[in-house]
């Protein structure tokens, strides 16, 4: 049995837009207060290097963020997993932020809590950071996971913030190594270019089904458009052509296999 989302294409969206003001922060184990990821949208890409907690700058380093999102992009209301790594040697004891936001400091899709252990949710739901139970590293090295689920159709590319700290444990905010990375994620678009109306105007079901899907419409179709049944994963795994005129399709799925899938319909 298949179960299907149905993706149309952009719609309309209503953005709340959050101040924060300046947060005063200093050597916690407990985690960060938040906006000390790095994000440029937000204080300037402040670092806990930058905000008068940890002495001695922070410095880049690629590829500390890490997640499942496929490379053709996220797709919208899908859930993947984040996961951020910190490694220096002669070090244990560890801290990050990470936060989803766009370039004008705009929270991207939401966070999800799945070590309630090692990691909490700060800054208004915007950033992930770690416990006192997570600091703990081990082999020089310490990671944090957690999931994030993306947003609405339409709202962009952006990327994944992080600041990351080394410590030398030695109680003050001295000595302590900080680094900064980001993970760039692109919005798939494949469902993009729909015009938002059409959603009201079509019935697709059953939903789930196991053997045929029929596609409905209360009006003949002015335009040819393509159908595509994407696996969460990102493959296809059936496309069909509706034709102009159309009122209504049947389409057969009883050799796909089992899942939950985006059905797209595209302009021709």
């Amino acid at each position: 049995m298949i179960r299907l989302l149905l993706v149309f294409g952009l719609s309309g969206l209503s953005v709340l837009l959050m101040n924060f003001g300046f947060l005063g922060f200093h050597m916690r184990t407990s985690g960060s207060p938040g906006g000390n990821a790095g994000a440029p949208g937000q204080f300037n890409g402040r670092t806990c290097a930058t905000s008068g907690c940890h002495s001695g700058g922070s410095s880049f380093r690629a590829g500390m963020i890490s997640s499942n999102i496929p490379a053709s992009g996220y797709v919208p209301g899908q859930t993947y997993t984040i996961t951020g790594t910190v490694m220096e040697s002669g070090r244990s004891k560890f801290g990050f932020e990470i936060t989803p936001q766009d370039s004008s400091g705009n929270l991207i899709g939401t966070l999800v809590r799945t070590n309630t252990a090692e990691t909490k949710i700060v800054n208004g739901a915007k950033s992930m950071t770690h416990t006192t139970s997570g600091t703990s590293g081990s082999g020089n090295m310490k990671s944090w996971s957690f999931d994030w689920t993306a947003p609405v159709a339409g709202s962009g590319d952006f990327a994944f913030w992080g600041a990351f700290n080394a410590s030398n444990s030695n109680s003050s905010n001295s000595g302590d190594i900080i680094l900064t990375s980001n993970l760039q994620i692109e919005e798939d678009r494949t469902g993009v270019g729909l015009r938002d109306e059409f959603a009201a105007n079509i019935f697709i079901g059953p939903n789930p089904t196991q053997d045929n899907l029929r596609i409905r419409f209360i009006e003949p179709l002015d335009q040819k458009l393509d159908l595509l049944l994407i696996d969460l994963s990102g493959k296809k795994e059936l496309t069909r052509t509706l034709r102009r005129g159309s009122l209504e399709q049947v389409i057969d799925v009883e050799n796909s296999n089992a899942g939950l899938y985006n059905l797209l319909l595209l302009n021709r």
